[in-house]
């Protein structure tokens, strides 16, 4: 349900179900890792590399920099606060 709720969210470029799909990319029994990565890439605008065929290390290195990149948005305050 979690994934259903952060591809929902990808439809209309809401970015805050990023975490649930970064997790999934880790998930290589996941049916379709593509399609988890063009969601993550709508829902968030942006296009780091992720090839789920590289070797793990390389897979782990490309995941973490999408989740550097969400951290770095939790460090973003809103407007008006």
């Amino acid at each position: 349900i979690p994934w259903r709720a952060a591809s929902i969210l990808s439809l209309i470029q809401d970015p805050s179900g990023a975490p649930i799909m970064i997790q999934r990319l880790r998930n290589m029994s996941s049916r379709a890792p593509s399609v988890t990565l063009r969601e993550l890439r709508r829902a968030t605008g942006q296009d780091f590399p992720f090839d789920p065929d590289a070797p793990e290390e390389v897979r782990e290195a490309q995941i973490r920099v999408w989740e550097e990149w969400w951290e770095g948005q939790m460090e973003v305050p809103n407007v008006g606060d």
